[in-house]
C-alpha cells in the first residue's frame, strides 16, 4: 500500500505539473485542486513542488540502498543535498525572498551535520570503492568550480560581446507580446499583478522596467534617462 500510495501520488503530481501551463489558463478548478503544489513558488518555477518530491524521495531511499555502509550513506546524502543547493540557488523558486534564503541555509546546515557525522561512523566495508568514489566526487566538484571561470576567461579572450547576438524569433515575439500585454493593463490590474507575483517577482519586474526604460530612453516623471547607442553606433 505504501509503494502504491507513494508512486501514485508522485504520478499525479507529475501529471499536474506537466499539464499546469495549459490547464491553469482554462480551469480554475484545476488550480484549486493542486494549489498545494504550485502556490508557494514563482509562476515561472511552478514545477518546483515536483522537484522537492523527487529530492525528498531520493533522500528517503538512501538508507535502504546502502543499509550497512554509513560512509556511503553520508556521501549519497551530501551529493543529493549539494545538487539541491545548486538548483535552489540557480532557480530561486520560492515566491518570498526570505524563504529562498532559509531553504539555502537549511540545506547547508544539514549537509554540514551529515558530513561531520563521518568522524564517528564505523569503517566502510567497501573502503576501496568508497575511496575511488570520493576521488571522482572531488574531481567533479573541482571541474564544476573551474568551469564558470574557464568559460568567463574564454568569453573575455574571444570578445563574445562583440559578436552578433542570436535570439530566436519565437522568443523575440514573446518579449514583444508580453510587453504589449503589460502596457495594456490598467493601474489597478497592474497592482493586482504585482501582488500575485510576490516580493521576488516585484523586484525582478522593477529591475527589468528600469533597465528597459533606460535602454529605450523613456522618461518617467521628469527623471533623467540614458539612451544606449545601437550596435555599430558611435
Amino acid at each position: 500500500f505504501t509503494i502504491v500510495y507513494g508512486v501514485g501520488f508522485f504520478a499525479l503530481a507529475l501529471w499536474a505539473t506537466l499539464v499546469a501551463p495549459k490547464r491553469s489558463a482554462t480551469s480554475p478548478v484545476f488550480l484549486v485542486m493542486f494549489r498545494f503544489l504550485f502556490f508557494r513558488f514563482r509562476a515561472d518555477r511552478w514545477y518546483w513542488g515536483c522537484a522537492l518530491l523527487v529530492r525528498n524521495g531520493v533522500l528517503s531511499f538512501v538508507p535502504v540502498m546502502t543499509p550497512d555502509d554509513a560512509h556511503a550513506q553520508i556521501v549519497l546524502f551530501s551529493t543529493v543535498l549539494l545538487v539541491a543547493l545548486v538548483s535552489q540557488v540557480a532557480l530561486w523558486p520560492w515566491k518570498n525572498l526570505q524563504l529562498n534564503i532559509v531553504d539555502c541555509v537549511l540545506i547547508v546546515l544539514v549537509t554540514t551535520i551529515v558530513s561531520c557525522s563521518a568522524v564517528t561512523a564505523p569503517p566502510s566495508p567497501n573502503e576501496g570503492t568508497f575511496t575511488v568514489f570520493m576521488v571522482l566526487l572531488f574531481v567533479v566538484a573541482l571541474l564544476v568550480a573551474l568551469a564558470p571561470t574557464c568559460h568567463g576567461v574564454y568569453l573575455m579572450a574571444t570578445k563574445a560581446d562583440s559578436k552578433p547576438l542570436k535570439i530566436p524569433d519565437e522568443k523575440m515575439r514573446q518579449i514583444r507580446d508580453t510587453c504589449g500585454a503589460w502596457a495594456a493593463l490598467s493601474n489597478e490590474e497592474t497592482k493586482q499583478l504585482m501582488i500575485q507575483i510576490g516580493p521576488f517577482g516585484r523586484t525582478a519586474m522593477y529591475r527589468f522596467s528600469d533597465m528597459l526604460a533606460h535602454e529605450l530612453g523613456v522618461r518617467t516623471g521628469g527623471a533623467p534617462s540614458l539612451k544606449v547607442n545601437p550596435p555599430g553606433g558611435g
